[in-house]
């Protein structure tokens, strides 16, 4: 199963956090095919980046975890997407389309998984959530 994980659920997997057990689960259960953007590889570092800076993790469990990041990519167990102006526009068309607000960022997520042509969406951005339901993502988990 081809399926999108945004950063919000992509830094479950290196960083113990609330859901992490349930993600760790299901790719273990389903052994889905993950891709993401290659903004994600950025995002990811400012969310280990943050973390650091707020206690939660210190330097070395940080540059970890973004080692096992690009281990997974280099495996193939992530799949980067490049975002090019295909993706841009298609991301422009998804704001267009939406009947709710959507971040930019958030929309280059959704427009590279539709592009993919992704099974399944996760994310726990309850707003990325709700949009990638309306464009017709299947999204876990349930909000």
């Amino acid at each position: 199963m081809l399926t999108y994980i945004d950063t919000s659920m992509l830094l479950k997997r290196y960083v113990p956090e609330l859901g992490a057990e349930e993600l760790d689960l299901r790719l273990t259960q389903e052994q889905p095919d993950l891709i993401l953007s290659e903004l994600g590889r950025v995002e990811l570092l400012s969310a280990l980046a943050r973390a650091v800076r707020a206690g939660r993790i210190d330097a070395t469990f940080s540059a970890n975890s973004y080692s096992r990041f690009l281990e997974d990519v280099s495996s193939g167990v992530v799949e980067l997407q490049p975002i090019h102006s295909g993706v841009i526009q298609q991301a422009a068309d998804v704001i267009r389309q939406l009947k709710q607000p959507l971040a930019t960022l958030d929309s280059l997520h959704l427009a590279t998984a539709l592009r993919c042509q992704a099974d399944m969406f996760f994310t726990t951005d309850q707003q990325l959530s709700r949009a990638a339901k309306e464009v017709g993502l299947a999204v876990w988990p349930a909000f």
